[in-house]
């Protein structure tokens, strides 16, 4: 969770236990699990390649790139 209960990727609050709102959460978990799909699918691909490759999707939506912008700015810490 981020400070005061934030959504990490937007202004909202946070879910409780969680690093994200409500909308967000549903578009992390939607994220996790189409990466479980494209392991099975492909074989080996890291979590960044594969946020690499979602982002480029023109069918990715504004709460997924979202999610995959706070993710990567995680992974930069």
């Amino acid at each position: 969770m981020t400070p005061q209960g934030k959504c990490a990727a937007c202004h909202r609050k946070a879910v409780a236990g969680k690093k994200y709102c409500v909308h967000h959460s549903q578009a992390h978990d939607s994220l996790m699990d189409h990466y479980k799909a494209w392991v099975k699918a492909y074989g080996r691909i890291s979590m960044e390649e594969f946020m690499d490759k979602v982002l480029v999707m023109k069918e990715t939506g504004s709460w997924i790139r979202e999610v995959i912008a706070a993710e990567k700015d995680q992974m930069k810490l």
